[in-house]
């Protein structure tokens, strides 16, 4: 008989840490349900911890959102496996950060870790938000704007 396997989960606290990953997408509930191609209903119940997931949503949340799947289920690690993923692209201002980023001479590694740098100082400290925000208008001014990326 082969030897069986087990893996330490955290059920209890799945429901708390998959909401987590969804606010710090910046993506409602409804959102996050139908970008996963399932029911907000159906959401709810693993929400409620009422319902645990099938493989075909891990893979989903994996592939899609970067969500790291030990966090997720074991409550262990970071909640994502690419720094700065989090960062919500739907936000004017994120969208100015990813564009200046880009437009530097920097390896995307480096981008990467500045993204995440940033998103721990947006999630820790409003008044930092809006002296980052005031900087990033005065930028603009002296610069003539952000540079565009159509790809935003």
């Amino acid at each position: 008989m082969p030897e069986q396997i087990t893996i330490p989960l955290d059920p209890e606290g799945f429901g708390e840490r998959l909401k987590n990953v969804i606010k710090r997408l910046g993506k409602t509930q409804k959102d996050f349900a139908e970008g996963m191609d399932m029911k907000p209903t159906s959401l709810s119940e693993i929400l409620k911890g009422n319902h645990m997931p099938c493989y075909e949503f891990f893979y989903k949340i994996k592939e899609a959102y970067h969500v790291n799947l030990d966090y997720l289920l074991k409550g262990e690690g970071n909640p994502f496996t690419v720094p700065g993923f989090q960062l919500d692209s739907s936000d004017p201002f994120a969208k100015k950060i990813v564009r200046l980023l880009k437009a530097m001479e920097l390896s995307d590694f480096i981008k990467l870790q500045i993204l995440a740098d940033l998103e721990k100082i947006l999630l820790e400290n409003t008044d930092e938000i809006r002296r980052i925000k005031k900087g990033l208008e005065e930028l603009e001014k002296r610069t003539g704007g952000v540079p565009t990326d159509p790809s935003l």
